[in-house]
């Protein structure tokens, strides 16, 4: 499966991203023994969007993604979007648009 988003580092109400970075996840899940409930059996980091390391301008969408094979026994999938690496002094905001999951090759 191929995972996307697009993420923007805005800076127009002066909360342009510090510290924090920025993740596109992929977690599969089997079904469990009972009913409403699933284990989670992978969990994988696909993308990360940096401020400190990226080439793309602040107030420019960047895509972030990835390809992966379900493991065996996943039954089901989703796509996790968030913020990482907590440190003090972090802040702003990283908006996220797009998120797409697609068999791998579409």
């Amino acid at each position: 499966y191929t995972f996307s988003v697009e993420v923007l580092n805005s800076t127009v109400r002066k909360e342009t991203l510090k510290l924090w970075k920025g993740y596109l996840r992929a977690e599969f899940y089997d079904d469990s023994s009972t009913r409403d409930s699933s284990t989670l059996i992978s969990s994988t980091d696909l993308d990360v969007y940096d401020p400190t390391t990226t080439a793309t301008p602040p107030d420019q969408w960047e895509t972030l993604s990835g390809t992966i094979k379900a493991p065996a026994g996943a039954t089901k999938g989703r796509i996790v979007l968030g913020l990482k690496d907590f440190k003090p002094g972090a802040a702003g905001v990283l908006n996220f648009d797009n998120a797409r999951v697609a068999a791998a090759g579409e």
